[in-house]
């Protein structure tokens, strides 16, 4: 399935398509006072402040959490005497017997119980919403990596890095503006969330999924020769 408005930009690009079914929906603005609102105390503290994790972590986590499953596993500590009431009103995945006649149990709500749109609403989860925001974003995200004016070496969900500076109108501290981080003098991009580069300062800037300890640019550079590794280790 596809959200209309990304077809509708994908036909730009030369693509076809024809329309089988679908779904209407009527269209809001819902979000923007909220994230402006949200930006707003983003912009007025600092990154060690615990305002700005919070206004931050807010803003990014919006879209997720209306695309989060419904279907919630819960946690809950009983009595050994209560098992069978779980068991005919719940579906248990997993159970753990504790002392003192106590259970551990992971259980979801069956089918029976909860479904459709009457789960989705008791969770606030909105499939359609989340689909639209990932899309718009693409949508926004297209005519960069679409663009004959530069070369795009590298892109991720939000940010790119190209071969010439952007026009202003693009980059600012402003909300839905890119902002720039850095200008590389040599940068090398392995695979998606692991590249590295040197900046015009000199500093080196490496980046590794999921690695927290710091890897010198000159590991990534190895890479680059077929058939090569590197070994890296994890500091506690």
């Amino acid at each position: 399935m596809y959200f209309s408005e990304e077809l509708k930009n994908a036909k730009k690009y030369g693509y076809e398509y024809k329309i089988k079914s679908g779904y209407l929906f009527d269209k809001f603005d819902i979000f923007a006072e909220f994230i402006e609102e949200l930006y707003k105390i983003k912009e007025a503290h600092t990154p060690a402040d615990s305002w700005y994790s919070i206004s931050k972590l807010l803003m990014n986590s919006l879209y997720g959490r209306f695309g989060m499953d419904p279907n919630f596993e819960n946690t809950a500590i009983i009595n050994d005497s209560e098992l069978d009431k779980y068991l005919e009103t719940f579906d248990i995945f997993e159970k753990k017997y504790l002392e003192h006649g106590k259970l551990l149990i992971t259980y979801k709500e069956t089918n029976s119980r909860s479904h459709g749109e009457s789960r989705e609403k008791a969770k606030n989860v909105s499939i359609p919403i989340a689909s639209a925001i990932t899309a718009y974003a693409r949508i926004f995200m297209s005519q960069f990596k679409n663009n004959p004016n530069f070369i795009l070496y590298y892109t991720d969900t939000d940010s790119i890095y190209v071969s010439e500076k952007l026009d202003d109108e693009w980059v600012s501290n402003k909300l839905g503006k890119f902002k720039l981080e850095n200008i590389f003098t040599e940068v090398i991009f392995l695979a998606p969330k692991v590249y590295g580069g040197i900046t015009e300062s000199g500093e080196e800037i490496v980046k590794v999924k999921g690695f927290k300890t710091k890897v010198p640019f000159s590991e990534l550079e190895k890479l680059l020769i077929k058939d090569s590794s590197v070994e890296l280790k994890q500091e506690k």
